[in-house]
């Protein structure tokens, strides 16, 4: 029996012991204030990074509406076209690529001015350079496809100009018109300096006016040095063109096919 109760009031202190931790005023404040605390902090940390979060992905978003608006802003500026510049409107001309080509001094293509074109040796290799400036097919290409018209919204086709009772349906392009109207304004340049009776300026009235036009359109930028007169030459200026060979090859593959008997007066340095 002694036994027992000692053994029971062995147990009792250790009770005592812990019953007191739990429930002591000062004591378990203190527990609780010490758990409080590290509750607060670990909530006061992550409270903190998630601001930190919510914050940097905030600024994120505000970063991304800001460079979209400005893409915007950008394409309303300099809207974006699919229009090649010097090319075809109506999308039925494919794109070519591009070459960076100098510009020099070429005088193969300058006439005599003085002498009259059938006396003069200069003015016959210079109509000859002109010539070979034209793409096959005198700048004509012809239509396959009369759906084509349609569907591309292309200009009425026509015969073309040689020979005249030509079926072919055709169309002009730009570039062979301004060759040749670059021709008739260096003919005529001539033949007012030969004191040659001119017709009619009709012609090349129309033909100042087109290259005009040309020039504007095709709006150059390309950048020239600028050397007062009398000063060494400047380094030839660099321009971005078309591929020549590409275009020569694109107008082979539609030129007007006639018999050869039936080009073999034409001539499209004539009117």
């Amino acid at each position: 029996m002694d036994a027992f109760a000692d053994s029971k009031v062995e147990s009792i202190p250790f009770l005592r012991n812990e019953i007191p931790q739990r429930t002591d005023p000062f004591h378990g404040s203190h527990l609780l204030t010490k758990r409080h605390r590290g509750r607060s902090t670990r909530r006061s940390t992550r409270t903190t990074d998630s601001s930190w979060s919510r914050a940097a992905w905030w600024g994120f978003l505000v970063l991304l509406l800001l460079s979209n608006a400005g893409l915007i802003l950008e394409r309303y500026k300099y809207p974006q076209h699919t229009h090649d510049c010097g090319g075809d409107s109506t999308g039925y001309a494919p794109w070519f690529p591009q070459e960076v080509k100098s510009f020099t001094d070429d005088f193969r293509y300058t006439t005599d001015h003085f002498n009259p074109p059938h006396k003069s040796e200069k003015t016959a290799k210079a109509r000859a350079a002109w010539q070979s400036l034209f793409p096959p097919g005198e700048g004509l290409i012809r239509i396959d496809d009369q759906q084509d018209v349609e569907k591309y919204g292309l200009p009425p086709t026509r015969a073309p100009r040689y020979p005249i009772n030509s079926t072919i349906d055709a169309l002009e392009t730009s570039m062979g018109h301004e060759l040749h109207c670059l021709w008739e304004i260096q003919r005529h340049f001539g033949m007012a300096i030969r004191g040659e009776h001119i017709k009619s300026f009709e012609h090349v009235d129309h033909c100042v006016n087109f290259i005009a036009q040309a020039i504007v359109c095709a709006g150059d930028l390309a950048l020239e040095g600028y050397a007062p007169a009398g000063s060494p030459p400047l380094p030839p200026t660099l321009h971005v063109c078309k591929k020549y060979d590409a275009v020569m090859d694109w107008f082979d593959d539609l030129k007007v096919v006639e018999p050869e008997d039936a080009w073999a007066n034409s001539d499209p340095l004539e009117d």
